[in-house]
Order: C-alpha cells, then sequence, then structure tokens
C-alpha cells in the first residue's frame, strides 16, 4: 500500500493479516466464552479461581473492543483517508499492553502448577516469576515507546531517525518476544518432564492419566510458544523501516491473546465437574469415602496427586488403597473357596482377582516409588489360619 511506503511509521497495520487475524480472534473469543459459561455452570471453586477466569475473561473483552474499534477506524475510516494506513492509532498501544499483561498471568498460573508438580522447589518459583515479570515489564515499555516513536510519521526520514526512542523501542520489542517464547518453553519443558516420571506406574488408569495431561500441556502453552517464537523471528527478519509490515506477524499478533486465555481456561475446565451439593451428595462427602487416611505416609497422595487440579478424582489416580494379607497369591487362591469381595481386593479367605495392590506388593520395583502395603494384625492372621485349617479338616 502506498501509503505504508510514504509513512515512516515502524509498526504499520498490515490489512489483509489484521483483517484475518481479527477474524481468527473474534472466533477464538466465541470459544473462549463458551468456555467461561462452562466453567461456572460446572465447577465451584474458591473464590481466587473464579476471579482468574473472570479476570481473563476480562482482559480476552477488552482486546476484542480494542479490535473492533481499530476495525472501523481503518476499514472505514481509510476509505475517505487512505492515510490512516500509514499512521498507529493509539489505541493499539492499550493492545500492546494487553498482551503482556494476559501472557503474564498465563505464564504465572502454569509456572505455578509446575512449582507445585515439582516438590514446591523454592528456585523454581523464582525464576518463573522473575522471567514473567521481566516479560510484563518489556511489553508494557513496547505499548509507551511504540506510540511516541510511531506518532506523527509523515515526517523527513532525517527527521523521523533523529528521534532517540527507537532503538529501545526496538529492543523492547525482541525482548517481549523472544523472553515470553523462552518462559513459555521452560514452562512446558517442566510440565512435560513431570508428568512423564510417571508414565511407568504399574496402574492403567495412571499411564492414561498422565497421557491425557501431556497432550493438554502440549495442546495449550506449547501453542503459545510457537507462535511467541514465529512473532519474534518475523520481527527480526522484517526492515528496521517496517517492522511489522508482515501478513502472518498481525495474524498471530492479534489471536495470541486469545491463545493464551483459552490456554489457561481449557486446563481449568479439563477437572473433574464439581456441581452444588445436594442432601445426597452432602452425606457421601461426610462419611468416609475410602481408606486414604489409613495409609502410610508414602502411600498417600503425593504432590503431584494432589495439585493436578482435580484429574485424577476422588482417589489418588482413581486407585482405591485396599487392605492386603501378606501371603502368597497363588497358594492363596489354590486354598480359598470363599466368595470374592465386591471391591476386588485380595483378603485371606476370599477368592478374588489379582489386583493391583497385590501386584505392587510382590513385584514394587515396577513403581516409581516405594509403597508400603496395609497389613492386618497379627491377631487376625491367625485368627484367619485357623478359620482357613478348621475349613480343611471338614472337608
Amino acid at each position: 500500500m502506498d501509503e505504508i511506503a510514504k509513512s515512516n511509521n515502524p509498526y504499520p497495520v498490515a490489512p489483509t493479516g489484521y483483517l484475518l487475524g481479527s477474524y481468527l480472534a473474534l472466533a477464538l473469543y466465541g470459544v473462549h466464552v463458551s468456555q467461561v459459561f462452562r466453567y461456572f455452570s460446572r465447577h465451584r471453586d474458591s473464590w481466587k479461581i473464579r476471579l482468574l477466569v473472570s479476570w481473563i475473561f476480562l482482559l480476552s473483552t477488552l482486546q476484542i473492543l480494542i479490535i473492533l474499534a481499530s476495525s472501523h477506524q481503518y476499514f472505514v475510516g481509510g476509505i475517505d483517508d487512505p492515510s490512516i494506513w500509514g499512521t498507529f492509532w493509539w489505541p493499539l498501544s492499550f493492545q500492546d499492553g494487553l498482551i503482556p499483561l494476559m501472557a503474564f498471568t498465563a505464564q504465572l498460573y502454569f509456572g505455578r502448577r509446575a512449582w507445585l508438580l515439582i516438590g514446591r522447589r523454592p528456585w523454581m518459583l523464582w525464576v518463573v516469576s522473575i522471567l514473567a515479570s521481566i516479560t510484563l515489564a518489556a511489553g508494557i515499555a513496547l505499548a509507551i515507546t511504540a506510540r511516541i516513536w510511531a506518532d506523527d510519521p509523515y515526517v523527513s526520514k532525517d527527521e523521523f531517525k533523529s528521534r532517540p526512542i527507537g532503538i529501545p523501542s526496538q529492543v523492547v520489542a525482541i525482548t517481549w518476544m523472544g523472553l515470553s517464547a523462552f518462559t513459555d518453553g521452560c514452562i512446558t519443558l517442566l510440565l512435560v518432564w513431570r508428568f512423564r516420571q510417571a508414565r511407568n506406574s504399574v496402574f492403567h488408569s495412571t499411564r492414561s492419566l498422565v497421557k491425557r495431561m501431556i497432550a493438554l500441556t502440549l495442546e495449550t502453552v506449547l501453542l503459545t510458544h510457537i507462535v511467541g517464537g514465529v512473532m519474534c523471528i518475523i520481527f527480526l527478519a522484517s526492515p528496521a523501516a517496517h517492522r511489522t509490515k508482515n501478513d502472518l506477524f498481525w495474524v498471530l499478533l492479534e489471536c495470541v491473546t486469545e491463545l493464551y486465555a483459552l490456554s489457561v481456561v481449557f486446563t481449568i475446565n479439563s477437572r473433574n465437574p464439581t456441581g452444588p451439593q445436594t442432601p445426597s451428595t452432602f452425606e457421601l462427602s461426610t462419611g468416609p469415602k475410602d481408606e486414604r487416611d489409613q495409609l502410610p505416609p508414602n502411600l498417600g497422595q503425593t504432590a503431584l496427586d494432589i495439585h493436578v487440579e482435580g484429574y485424577q478424582g476422588s482417589t489418588p489416580f482413581g486407585v482405591r488403597p485396599v487392605a492386603v494379607h501378606l501371603q502368597d497369591p497363588v497358594s492363596s487362591r489354590n486354598t480359598d473357596t470363599a466368595s470374592s469381595r465386591t471391591d476386588g481386593s485380595s483378603r485371606t479367605g476370599t477368592l478374588s482377582p489379582f489386583t493391583p495392590m497385590d501386584e505392587l506388593q510382590y513385584w514394587s520395583t515396577f513403581s516409581p516409588q516405594g509403597v508400603s502395603i496395609l497389613t492386618r494384625s497379627n491377631e487376625d492372621i491367625d485368627e484367619q489360619e485357623e478359620i482357613s485349617l478348621e475349613k480343611k479338616e471338614d472337608v
């Protein structure tokens, strides 16, 4: 476009890229609205999680309002005054500030998840917080310097080059995009590495759960990492006179905010729904759900079990702990004649299938962590052995 070529604006708007990016952002915003409705209708979380979802939706809505206003300014106003395409309209500076703010929110959320899953290591919390804060500061600095540098672009080139804000503006732009992509990539690697540690579990439910969580992480956090990296490469490869004169750059720039928003909301909505309490559910919730409180410390929930945002259900990875009698499983099935219990546990005097807890008892080396089995007291074992001997004598 001639107007862009005549202008000294270093951050021009590419018409085709901006239009396609606006369409894509509006489509993603529609998905975001449906996910927010799904969240508030299916989950009853603490006020912190509800505030997080509302905050993300607010930032996303402001982004869409700026896109609609800017589209009217350029595509409608540009009909009568084509020189508008060579200017940098001031609401775009607010958009440049909303994008790093949304990225900062998503990076802290996923960084906290990685911190909890890795074991609350202090260095992890500090690294994620510092990287996210520097990225946010660079993004806000870009929003301010871009507006100052691109103001009044229809001047002589010598006068425009004399503006000292040009180099700092490009430095903070490269810092924001590059550091944002780096932070997203580090969080993705940490989450995937931690989840893969549980893939060797003997439980099929655990392995299936971990696969789903790895796929969810790659589909959300990794996507924003790729988008940020591509934007940084395009920015560096473009001429210094018109850094953003690229259609693909504007497509990614307009939709990256929604990608960050959906990555968080999708993760939150992937948990099991928690509806309001009814008299029947309240009765169940107050009673003992399982024998988890009787488990030894190393068989209880670990940080990975507790802080996976509820994917595993009411028991650690869907595995119900049961008491198991320490005896040879083969001889137990040959000598016991009673019917099996409904919970599928292998106990003395029962004929039951070989359960995962039996597997952990005799092949504990396959488990990622050592497991102690709940055993009965010696008196109970002696009593059960006497009953078994009496049955044999009767036969």
